[in-house]
């Protein structure tokens, strides 16, 4: 069971790597046009996005590649540094940006909800721990978003409030889910083994011989059988 669990952990964080390098690279192309056909193109602030935005592209590709390369290396504090990373990028984004940074503040939420979804509760609590640092900082140190903090607090509740609301519906889901896969083993067993003796059943029987008679596997079969036994358990019943 941990091996499947792993597998798919790990599935799921080479699908959100692949996802995360996409956008990042589609985001770098489209601020590249849009720098280039404005006026912004020699502005030294925006010099330094670009930069960034190549600098993070090609991050992502190498870490694409590490993790299809070595699957379990670094496990936990790769998947910390990448949304540490894509945070601080973000919040650097939208501070060279200024006024067209609000197109960048639903991010934020983008970012939290991910990580809860692809990594688990210890780094979606982390997410929103470096979250609330960025908002605190675009309010104190940016001076355009100091001027625009009720915009800033907007956003900073609802980035946790959404994905807190949405990873307490997945908990939900989950406790649901381990009510019934007991419940669905609780009934398989006591369809499958006799309430008296605690022995396998003539159920349990007919499919196990099922199964090893289409592997065609070697089996032994012991059949005991006891004389006068119905006599005893009509006169003294099934307790005895």
């Amino acid at each position: 069971m941990e091996i499947e669990l792993n597998t798919n952990a790990y599935i799921k964080e080479q699908g959100y790597a692949l996802i995360r390098l996409l956008f990042i690279i589609s985001l770098t192309l489209i601020s590249f046009i849009l720098i280039h056909i404005s006026d912004n193109q020699h502005n030294t602030h925006f010099f330094i996005l670009e930069i960034m935005l190549v600098v993070l592209s090609t991050f992502s590709l190498l870490h694409y590649a590490f993790i299809r390369k070595y699957p379990a290396l670094l496990l936990r504090t790769r998947k910390f540094i990448i949304i540490f990373l894509d945070l601080l990028v973000l919040t650097v984004s939208i501070v060279i940006m200024g006024s067209s940074g609000l197109f960048l503040l639903p991010v934020y939420i983008l970012i939290v909800m991910e990580s809860g979804m692809r990594f688990g509760f210890v780094h979606f609590y982390f997410s929103i721990i470096l979250s609330s640092f960025a908002w605190l900082f675009l309010v104190n140190y940016s001076g355009y978003w100091q001027t625009h903090s009720d915009t800033v607090a907007i956003f900073a509740i609802t980035t946790f409030l959404i994905p807190l609301m949405y990873m307490k519906q997945m908990l939900n889901m989950h406790e649901k889910h381990e009510i019934l896969h007991e419940t669905l083993q609780s009934t398989e067993h006591a369809a499958n083994y006799d309430a008296l003796t605690k022995l396998p059943n003539r159920k349990y029987y007919n499919s196990f011989m099922k199964d090893v008679l289409k592997e065609k596997a070697f089996f032994a079969l012991l059949f005991i059988d006891l004389n006068k036994f119905k006599i005893i358990n009509d006169t003294y019943g099934d307790m005895v």
